[in-house]
């Protein structure tokens, strides 16, 4: 777990989100990991995962894993890491303490804010696994054995 390979780059993030370039980089390597191991690896199931994972390191994602990296799982990542780091990344954890991150020429937002921003981004991520799971129903791929119809995954209070 400690060298996972990460399916998409911090820039990606940047790129897909409103989050700023002026962000540390290396700071949104963690939550890329956790939304990538809790949220991704949960979505595909961990058969398709794993033939995702292999087949990017090796450079051969092709065909209908190539369109599920592209179409589904850049986005999801993005969106679910861009949640985690505003549910976390406002704060710092140190040998000195706990610490909330402010810039200089800029106000802060409240936790509320933080928090529906967050929110808004989660909300994104699983409409996107929601269009995942509608696409898996009408494709076959041999790594995804998930039964939709009487599991409940995702994030919400309600039954499929």
């Amino acid at each position: 777990m400690a060298n996972t390979l990460l399916l998409l780059e911090p820039n990606d993030i940047i790129k897909n989100t409103q989050i700023s370039g002026n962000i540390d980089i290396d700071y949104l390597y963690t939550f890329i990991k956790v939304a990538q191991l809790t949220d991704i690896k949960r979505i595909l199931t961990t058969n398709l995962y794993n033939r995702i994972l292999n087949d990017f390191r090796n450079g051969t994602l092709a065909g209908e894993y190539q369109f599920i990296y592209d179409e589904f799982v850049v986005d999801m990542l993005s969106y679910f890491s861009a949640g985690r780091y505003l549910e976390f990344g406002h704060t710092k954890i140190s040998n000195a303490g706990v610490f909330k991150s402010t810039g200089s020429s800029y106000n802060a937002t409240s936790s509320d804010e933080n928090d529906k921003l967050s929110k808004a981004y989660l909300s994104l991520a699983n409409s996107l696994e929601l269009g995942f799971v509608d696409y898996m129903k009408g494709v076959t791929v041999t790594e995804y054995k998930k039964d939709c119809s009487t599991d409940n995954s995702f994030g919400f209070n309600w039954h499929i």
